[in-house]
């Protein structure tokens, strides 16, 4: 996924790493917003870093995915099939586009 830095999002590095026996990551419902439908991840643990680096993720397949409690609430478990690769657009003509319209 091709995205410009003055597309919002929300960007969460807080994550371990992804649960290893079935392929999922678990995003806790506190930290996903119906405003926000981009979502940037990268994990805390390094080998994780190593292996998935910085991802893309749609808010409404966060938001799709079923929930369950976890030690400290609800948390949304997405499958890792649904990300993207993040490809961060520094030439990007945004604000020159709004300028002149």
């Amino acid at each position: 996924m091709k995205f410009c830095r003055h597309q919002p999002y929300k960007y969460i590095d807080d994550i371990k790493s992804p649960k290893w026996s079935t392929d999922e990551v678990l995003i806790g419902t506190h930290k996903v917003f119906d405003k926000v439908e981009h979502y940037i991840l990268q994990f805390s643990d390094e080998s994780a870093k190593k292996k998935y680096g910085m991802f893309y993720l749609a808010g409404k397949d966060i938001r799709h995915s079923k929930t369950q409690p976890n030690g400290r609430g609800e948390v949304y478990v997405v499958k890792l099939n649904k990300r993207q690769p993040f490809v961060a657009d520094k030439n990007c003509n945004c604000m020159n586009a709004e300028l002149f319209d």
